[in-house]
C-alpha cells in the first residue's frame, strides 16, 4: 500500500520506482509482521476414544497446522498420549515442505494410553500429625463422589 508524500516524511520510505514513473513521490506503507509460533496440543487420553473425538482432534490439529505452515508461521505439536516418559512432541517446523512431517506425526498419535490424575498437596505445620487422617478422608470422599456419580449416570441410561 502507498500514500502521498507529506512534508516531514522520512525519504527512506519513498518508492523511487513509482517516483520515476509518475514524477510524484509516494510513501511505502509497511505492516509490522511478527513471527508467530503456533503450538498445537492434542489430548490422547482414554476419554478421547469416545465417539471418535481423537479423530476429530487430529483433523483439527492438521487443519490448524496447515494454516500455520501456509502462513509461514512456526508450528509445533505436542500429543499427550501417555507413551514413554512424557508427551510426544514435533518440534517447531516452518514452511510448506514441513507439511508431510506434520501429517506423519499427527497420524501416529494413538489415544487411550494417557491417564490424567488429580492430586492434592497439603502443606503446613500440622500436616505431619493430621496427614494419615486427612489423606484417608480425602480419598474416601473422592471414591464416594465417583461411586454416586456413576450410579446417577447409570440411572439415566
Amino acid at each position: 500500500d502507498y500514500r502521498y508524500y507529506a512534508p516531514g516524511d522520512d525519504v527512506r520510505f519513498v518508492d523511487w520506482n513509482i517516483f520515476a514513473r509518475l514524477n510524484r513521490p509516494y510513501m511505502k506503507l509497511f505492516h509490522l509482521e511478527e513471527e508467530m509460533h503456533l503450538a498445537i496440543l492434542v489430548d490422547g487420553s482414554n476419554s478421547m476414544l469416545f465417539e471418535h473425538k481423537l479423530d476429530r482432534a487430529k483433523e483439527l490439529a492438521a487443519a490448524f497446522g496447515v494454516m500455520g505452515l501456509m502462513g509461514t508461521e512456526r508450528v509445533s505439536v505436542t500429543a499427550f498420549t501417555g507413551e514413554g516418559s512424557g508427551p510426544a512432541r514435533l518440534g517447531a517446523s516452518v514452511g510448506r515442505a514441513s507439511m508431510m512431517k506434520l501429517f506423519r506425526f499427527i497420524e501416529g498419535i494413538e489415544g487411550g494410553r494417557a491417564r490424567f490424575v488429580h492430586g492434592e498437596i497439603f502443606t503446613g505445620l500440622l500436616v505431619p500429625w493430621l496427614w494419615r487422617d486427612l489423606d484417608t478422608r480425602t480419598r474416601l470422599g473422592f471414591e464416594r463422589f465417583n461411586r454416586d456419580l456413576k450410579a446417577k449416570v447409570e440411572e439415566r441410561t
